[in-house]
């Protein structure tokens, strides 16, 4: 059976060692967006690198504080109790950054849907479990752990539940809003199953983050669930450029569907259907008031072939966002 000193030491310099590990990954990802050259709008290139900066702030304080617990008061298990402003400020990290990356893809919904109301129910959800967790770092400072722990459990706790609830609400509405745009064109409902494929990919990780911060806050009074917090923000760092990153593979999918079969040498002995659909909704980040426009087709007999889907609307320029 772990000892006292596994859970409460131990879980944190697992935390300290998975959130350095991913910060490098996220640094990976970082320059692998600035290599890409994506023609975002300014916002999105300012979300990028405002939550590295914040990624690169967040884990410095987990190695000071780590730093001053096995170092600075090494043999002291009692300093386990005292809550540093280090780790305080990590839990607004915490807060901040998951809100941020809940905010965008709460605005993907929205691009999608042509709709407000997930897209607002998720933004008051954020802001709520934001304040919430700002409110522990605050209140953590007066207090020692085990005290906090005493009375304010429950803020903690609602703070998760809010967390929990914005991730689902994000994911759910971004898998079911793909589904509806499935055309029964097969080239392009497979390009909408990967997206579908990676909403749940890039949700998942964060899901299951706060799921174990809120079981191990309940039912332990380890330092469990502050160890998982050491790294939860990352997961949602990381989902946040992996979704920016992922639209290169997106791009090669698409540019396999615009090829056209006019460009296949004819035989003739068939009869080719070319279906060219004007399809603009994947543009996402512009301004608030883009519109969804319906579909258009276009039929067109040429030379020989089997039937081809065209998306002529989705090219480099227009990028899932």
């Amino acid at each position: 059976m772990p000892s006292a000193l596994d859970l409460n030491l131990g879980s944190l310099e697992i935390g300290v060692l998975l959130s350095s590990t991913l910060f490098g990954i996220t640094t990976v990802q970082l320059y692998m967006y600035y290599q890409n050259r994506y023609k975002d709008p300014w916002w999105i290139r300012s979300l990028v690198m405002l939550v590295w900066l914040m990624e690169a702030l967040h884990t410095i304080f987990a190695w000071v504080y780590l730093y001053r617990l096995t170092v600075t008061f090494y043999g002291q298990p009692q300093m386990l109790t005292v809550a540093h402003w280090t780790l305080n400020i990590s839990a607004a990290f915490d807060g901040i950054i998951g809100a941020i990356v809940q905010a965008y893809f709460a605005w993907r919904v929205h691009v999608l849907s042509r709709g407000w109301t997930i897209t607002v129910v998720s933004w008051i959800g954020s802001l709520l479990q934001m304040g919430l967790t700002l409110a522990v770092a605050g209140l953590a400072s007066q207090y020692s752990v085990p005290e906090f722990h005493e009375k304010f459990a429950w803020i903690v706790t609602a703070a998760l539940a809010f967390n929990l609830f914005v991730d689902v609400v994000n994911t759910t509405g971004l898998c079911f809003y793909l589904k509806l745009e499935r055309s029964g064109f097969t080239r392009t409902d497979r390009m909408l199953d990967t997206l579908f494929v990676w909403s749940i990919q890039t949700g998942l990780p964060t899901v299951i983050g706060a799921i174990l911060m809120l079981v191990f806050s309940l039912v332990s009074q380890s330092a469990l669930w502050i160890g998982v917090s050491l790294f939860y923000a990352k997961l949602y760092s990381n989902s946040f450029l992996a979704t920016l990153n992922g639209r290169k593979h997106l791009q090669t999918m698409m540019g396999k569907v615009n090829t056209s079969l006019a460009q296949t040498p004819p035989t003739p002995r068939h009869v080719q259907v070319t279906v060219t659909r004007d399809y603009n909704t994947m543009e996402m980040g512009n301004s608030p008031n883009a519109t969804k426009t319906n579909p258009n087709f276009e039929m067109s007999m040429t030379a020989i072939g089997e039937p081809e889907y065209k998306s002529a609307g989705v090219t480099e320029s227009s990028e899932w966002r």
